[in-house]
């Protein structure tokens, strides 16, 4: 049987983590977080100077009083280094939440190395702060022809893997800023990867099990769009060769529907209530196995969220982390893994809490180095 399924690529470290000190009813979303290096460059005396500073994209769930704002605080070393403070966009509905989508900091980064981010909510009433996470990230230097490039490392974030039920006319889960919505549900399934120079990820395959037995394979992927979250090409003029660093997170959406209300129209995609068990997703592309992906579903038809997500990750309803498995040696499409940086922490440094997280992280194999220019 065969089905097609949308391949969007999308926008979407270390820590000691705080838990989420928030009101009772809100819901943080480590899920959406997002933190990049920005430049702003000057010219002084005819020479371009580059000043760089730290931007994060931030989303909580739950009702909040209007002119509430969100707020980063950065060190190094145990010292402040740089604030900021923007006020989140309150949206409403039937799961209403406050997003900020560049928030950036008032002094520029004193350069690389590993930083703590410390996120407060500050609600728009009492103007009390609460703080909602503490993680630490970690900055790199590259060489862009003769200016140095600072990036956010996302080596980290190469096992953050969401399974996430999209009801209808609902943005994507990373969607920043407007976009498409679908009048139809999706199951949506997102990843991160540090990719080769010439990945495509159009023609993409999906083999899918339950309990070991193939429930539908041979599953035509169509490219809908393709841009990198940062992308960073570094000339290397020594040996007269080229290094890349490149992080880009990929949406997937599945031929699957996730519940048995009627949809807007037929849809051939297979239900998951009507299959209960251990499912294994196999995404394939050009005949290589890029990742696989596995998850339980129960006999209601829900999705039987992660130990992780008990042990403090937290998520949007409807969304799940999922087991991600990358092949021995890794896929023929990703240019770096560091499972050092993995066996730290996922989703900006949040550390794994539970044996079951851990054990992914320690099953990384290595794969190039984790900056251009590194031995």
């Amino acid at each position: 049987m065969k089905a097609l399924f949308i391949c969007t690529a999308v926008l979407a470290t270390l820590t000691a983590t705080a838990h989420a000190q928030l009101p009772d009813g809100w819901l943080w979303d480590d899920g959406y977080t997002l933190f990049s290096a920005v430049n702003k460059p000057t010219t002084a005396n005819g020479k371009r100077t580059s000043h760089w500073f730290l931007q994060a994209a931030l989303r909580c769930f739950g009702s909040a009083p209007a002119y509430s704002t969100f707020k980063v605080v950065v060190e190094k070393n145990g010292k402040p280094v740089a604030t900021g403070q923007r006020e989140a966009q309150r949206v409403a509905g039937s799961e209403p939440f406050l997003v900020a989508l560049a928030l950036e900091t008032e002094q520029e980064l004193p350069g690389p190395g590993l930083y703590t981010v410390k996120v407060f909510v500050i609600d728009g009433d009492t103007k009390r702060e609460h703080l909602a996470r503490t993680q630490t990230i970690e900055v790199g230097a590259v060489r862009f022809g003769d200016q140095t490039e600072l990036v956010v490392s996302r080596h980290g974030e190469v096992l953050d893997s969401i399974l996430y039920l999209r009801g209808s006319r609902y943005p994507t889960y990373h969607q920043r800023g407007r976009g498409a919505v679908q009048s139809q549900r999706s199951v949506e399934l997102s990843f991160w990867l540090s990719p080769t120079v010439d990945s495509a990820f159009h023609q993409g395959r999906c083999k899918l099990t339950v309990d070991g037995k193939t429930v539908m394979t041979e599953l035509n992927g169509i490219l809908q769009d393709r841009t990198p979250a940062e992308v960073v090409l570094n000339q290397l003029w020594r040996y007269s060769t080229s290094e890349y660093l490149r992080f880009q997170q990929v949406s997937l959406l599945l031929p699957l529907d996730w519940s048995h209300t009627p949809s807007p129209q037929k849809s051939p995609f297979v239900n998951l209530s009507d299959h209960p068990g251990k499912w294994e997703v196999e995404y394939s592309v050009e005949g290589k196995l890029v990742r696989t992906w596995r998850f339980t579903v129960n006999s209601d038809g829900t999705i039987a969220p992660h130990p992780e997500q008990g042990a403090g990750l937290s998520l949007a309803k409807n969304a799940y982390f999922v087991e991600t498995v990358i092949p021995t040696g890794g896929s023929a499409f990703d240019a770096r893994l560091v499972p050092t940086a993995a066996v730290r922490g996922g989703f900006y440094g949040l550390p794994w809490k539970t044996a079951e997280g851990k054990a992914l992280a320690q099953s990384l194999p290595t794969k190039g180095a984790a900056w251009p220019g590194a031995k």
